[in-house]
């Protein structure tokens, strides 16, 4: 029970602030998606029209992006020690 526990107590920052990027970019996903959905119900016509399927393409990679970012900071300044753990 102590190795689990001691698991646990090492996985745990991690995990929380992955659990944070995860829902930062989850609502980043959820904006575009509404912006999808909003070109397909009122759709449209000429330059503005792509251009709004331009910024839902290039969003989608953006928030890939982000949240590679914010995770891989997350671990740095985990291991670091530099912010303390949210629970």
């Amino acid at each position: 029970m102590g190795f689990l526990r001691e698991y646990w107590s090492g996985v745990r920052p991690f995990l929380l602030k992955f659990m944070i990027d995860l829902s930062v970019v989850g609502m980043m996903y959820v904006a575009l998606l509404f912006i999808s959905y909003l070109g397909r119900m009122l759709p449209i016509p000429g330059w503005a029209g792509v251009f709004f399927e331009y910024i839902h393409s290039a969003g989608m990679l953006i928030a890939l992006v982000i949240f590679l970012i914010l995770f891989v900071n997350d671990i740095y300044q985990t291991k670091k020690g530099e912010t303390p753990c949210l629970a």
